[in-house]
């Protein structure tokens, strides 16, 4: 039936988003546990200029927030895309595959290359799971986090955060127009 079809599309479309939040959520709490029980209690409150170049006014408590809400924007932006190949795909290999090369690509850009040009910084900037891995290093740890376009100044995480809102947005939308094709 039709209404059965609705519920379906909207399963296949959730349960995705809510296993990769609690995963997500059980590694963090983890680390935040153990970081709680090692470092001494005003540790948190520690400048983050003590440890790198950064400008912004942050300290370790804000960085670790700032650092999981663009884990968990990026990991529900990774769970959405990988839903969208895995209706595009005819076999479940080729989906498993390409999302992972994509997440290895994004992960792989993110962390290892640090090549100082724009090209390179857009393609971070586009991957899917491009919040969660480029975050520290757009956020002045190791760069100026400032890009130009068109004469007006944006900072790199807020770019971050709309490219990958846009992405969830249209990962969801197609995920739901293929289900519902079927």
């Amino acid at each position: 039936t039709m209404k059965g079809r609705k519920n379906l599309t909207v399963a296949k479309i959730v349960i995705p988003w809510v296993m990769a939040f609690i995963i997500y959520l059980c590694g963090v709490g983890v680390y935040v546990v153990l970081l709680r029980l090692l470092l001494p209690a005003d540790a948190l409150n520690t400048s983050i200029q003590v440890f790198s170049e950064s400008f912004l006014p942050y300290n370790q408590g804000e960085l670790l927030r700032n650092l999981f809400v663009f884990g968990a924007i990026g990991i529900l932006t990774v769970a959405s895309f990988s839903t969208w190949i895995s209706s595009i795909a005819k076999k479940s290999s080729k989906a498993i595959q390409f999302s992972i090369l994509t997440i290895l690509g994004a992960f792989l850009l993110g962390v290892f290359i640090n090549i100082d040009a724009p090209i390179i910084d857009v393609i971070k900037i586009l991957l899917p799971g491009g919040a969660t891995f480029s975050y520290l290093q757009f956020v002045g740890l190791s760069k100026f986090p400032m890009i130009t376009l068109y004469g007006k100044v944006f900072l790199i995480p807020s770019i971050l955060l709309i490219v990958s809102g846009v992405i969830f947005l249209l990962s969801t939308v197609f995920t739901a127009l293929n289900y519902r094709r079927r």
